[in-house]
């Protein structure tokens, strides 16, 4: 039970590390660069490895989507009320495609083997250990997405032909919006913990086989 309170524990710290980070430059480089170390620590483990290259690939490209909305929102270009359907529809696409990659994340491990000509496909032993926890946290992440998106229309009904006596009660619908930083910042936080504990018990089941067959 130590270890798995201790995991809370820092995946708690993390979270409040997290959603400290003012600048979007440094939090988006620190989980880029914890992903990469998580790679190259479970690349003893192809399943593992690759579901974590996978993760890493997608959260690169997630980071290059939401750019040019950057320079929309702070150029002051469209409408926050566009903006924030920008933001939110991107993180929505990239978590369900994410999903995806979890669900089939052996499927494409054996594609890119083929792709690559590699010999990874005699190493895979099938699901990994991460598989179904990870693509059951990103469905929160969608979950979540979903909701900041419905609040998101909700309080802009005026955008969509209803008349604006009525659209103004729900102006002040922004519950999700108000704790998205820091619900998104406690999900990256879990999901880092799980990767790493999966990484862990990997790297000792590795090691543990390997001093039996010295034995």
């Amino acid at each position: 039970m130590r270890p798995f309170f201790g995991l809370m524990l820092l995946a708690c710290l993390s979270a409040g590390a997290f959603s400290l980070i003012e600048s979007i430059s440094t939090y988006n480089a620190i989980i880029i660069c914890l992903l990469t170390v998580l790679y190259f620590s479970s690349r003893h483990d192809v399943d593992l490895g690759d579901l974590i290259l996978f993760i890493l690939v997608i959260t690169i490209f997630e980071r290059v989507l939401v750019g040019p909305i950057y320079y929309l929102m702070n150029n002051n270009i469209v409408s926050n009320f566009t903006v924030n359907t920008l933001f939110f529809s991107s993180h929505l696409a990239t978590d369900l495609l994410l999903v995806f990659i979890c669900r089939n994340r052996w499927t494409l491990t054996l594609k890119k083997s083929q792709i690559l000509s590699n010999e990874d496909f005699k190493r895979s032993k099938g699901p990994s250990l991460a598989d179904a926890p990870t693509m059951g946290l990103f469905l929160l992440f969608v979950i979540f997405d979903l909701m900041l998106l419905g609040e998101n229309t909700l309080r802009n009904l005026e955008q969509f032909g209803v008349s604006e006596e009525f659209a103004k009660q729900f102006w002040g619908a922004q519950f999700f919006y108000n704790i998205h930083a820091e619900t998104k910042s406690v999900l990256q936080a879990i999901l880092f913990m799980l990767l790493t504990a999966c990484v862990v018990i990997s790297r000792s089941k590795t090691n543990s086989r390997k001093m039996f067959e010295k034995a």
